[in-house]
């Protein structure tokens, strides 16, 4: 496949009839004109009006191209859409699938103007408009090859030593590392990524399934798929401190069932890579100590059923500080839920994961206090 893909934009300026008078509008299309297919996203679908009330799911690729056509009247304003640029598509269950994900474009069509309004995966450049006239968008996937790893170092105590790598979990931007962030690391002796992401982004939806093979789920696939495949072992951090869209599991319209589901779809994609983690929620806090556990069962009876052995990570209430763990100012203490004869898993292979900053007192990262000396880290 050529490293840029493009597809090129056909614009004209109409003149609606049927009524004593005439309200311009502008029709649009996307066709696509290269070797990629795109993939019309389902939350963009909703948002666009397209001629006859039809959102084309996909674009195909050349030699059939397809186009995609979108009607705007002037008291409209704009169309968002957003689309996966993918090598293939797939059609299970009659549903576009994206396969070989290449990254994002979002386009904003206006009666006069079309602008680029996200994108991600490479690089995209709009040329000039003008009306009557074809305008084109290319789009470059990045290129820059994949850092060439050392073999990780294994240990024989705290066999996991590494990184928290951010940017899937912010409530403004779902923002991935690259894998090449976790070179530095890597040649310093470390092992592990944890690589947070918020529920939200990857299932947006809570009746669907979470989709690895299209948007936001495969980009986050793709990139733990790369650090394993370099001997890295990642810690899959669901980073939401036991809440979706503000709703809190297992005491709100968010189920504990919508939460194990969630992890079944991440076991069933991830349970033949034993270098993936599955760390089942970040710090959970304002919540009875004994719903978030009843949640972890859940999540584990859905993922071993789902098949996976992984080894899964549990935090305590109260942000899951280590000097918390047996206090009872969030209500009852850790020490208290967190014992080998509540947890119900089967596999049996299971950890507490505590959270504990290298600052002095413990400042919980926020800058207070000295820093602690490197060498009594591990003390």
């Amino acid at each position: 496949m050529n490293n840029t893909t493009k597809f090129t934009m056909l614009a004209s300026l109409l003149l609606a009839s049927g009524s004593t008078w005439a309200m311009p509008y502008s029709q649009l299309g996307v066709q696509n004109n290269n070797a990629a297919v795109f993939i019309l996203s389902a939350s963009s679908a909703s948002k666009a009006h397209c001629n006859d009330n039809t959102c084309y799911p996909t674009l195909n690729a050349n030699p059939k191209g397809g186009q995609q056509w979108v009607s705007i009247m002037a008291a409209r304003g704009w169309i968002d859409l957003e689309y996966d640029i993918c090598q293939s598509v797939s059609y299970p269950n009659g549903k576009a699938n994206c396969v070989g994900y290449l990254g994002h474009v979002g386009i904003k069509l206006m009666p006069t103007a079309t602008i680029l309004s996200n994108v991600s995966g490479g690089q995209a450049q709009l040329g000039s408009y003008q009306v009557g006239k074809p305008f084109t968008v290319t789009f470059t996937p990045q290129n820059s090859p994949l850092p060439v790893f050392p073999k990780p170092v294994s240990y024989t105590t705290v066999p996991y030593r590494g990184i928290n790598l951010a940017g899937g979990e912010f409530d403004y931007q779902f923002n991935l590392p690259h894998a090449e962030d976790a070179l530095y690391f890597v040649q310093k002796g470390m092992n592990t990524v944890r690589l947070p992401f918020k529920w939200e982004y990857l299932q947006p939806d809570l009746t669907k399934s979470i989709n690895f093979q299209s948007g936001k789920a495969a980009q986050y696939a793709a990139l733990v798929n790369t650090l394993t495949q370099a001997g890295i072992y990642v810690m899959i951090d669901m980073h939401n401190y036991m809440r979706y869209n503000n709703q809190i599991i297992g005491v709100s319209s968010v189920t504990a069932q919508n939460y194990a589901n969630a992890w079944k779809s991440i076991a069933t994609q991830f349970k033949g890579n034993d270098h993936v983690i599955f760390d089942l929620m970040n710090e959970p806090y304002d919540i009875d100590t004994e719903t978030i556990l009843s949640n972890y069962n859940a999540a584990i009876a859905a993922i071993r059923q789902a098949g996976a052995n992984n080894l899964i990570l549990l935090e305590g209430n109260g942000y899951a500080t280590i000097a918390g763990w047996n206090q009872n100012w969030y209500g009852t203490p850790d020490a208290q839920v967190f014992i080998p004869n509540n947890i119900k898993d089967p596999a049996n292979n299971y950890a507490i994961n505590v959270h504990e900053y290298f600052d002095n007192p413990n400042g919980g990262g926020a800058g207070m206090g000295e820093c602690v000396d490197p060498s009594k880290v591990l003390d």
